[in-house]
């Protein structure tokens, strides 16, 4: 992940290519007597998606960190 002040390119929704799942999920924890190693794995983690979780293009997607700050910067996943 990099951090500069470059102004992004284009609409930042362009970066969000779709959905998975589309819409409302919800994934349970397992039970405590499931848990084997003091690291929970991914595939047992709680998840609650509202409206989707979003797939994005990584070449398009930033973050944009400005307004009332002191100095604006954007966050991109490329290096």
């Amino acid at each position: 992940m990099s951090s500069h002040t470059e102004t992004p390119k284009g609409n930042p929704r362009d970066a969000c290519v779709g959905l998975d799942p589309v819409g409302f999920y919800i994934r349970h924890p397992p039970g405590p007597h499931c848990l084997t190693t003091f690291i929970t794995p991914e595939d047992q983690l709680f998840k609650t998606i509202h409206m989707g979780a979003a797939i994005v293009d990584e070449e398009r997607y930033s973050i944009t960190i400005d307004g009332l700050v002191r100095h604006p910067f954007l966050f991109s996943l490329q290096s």
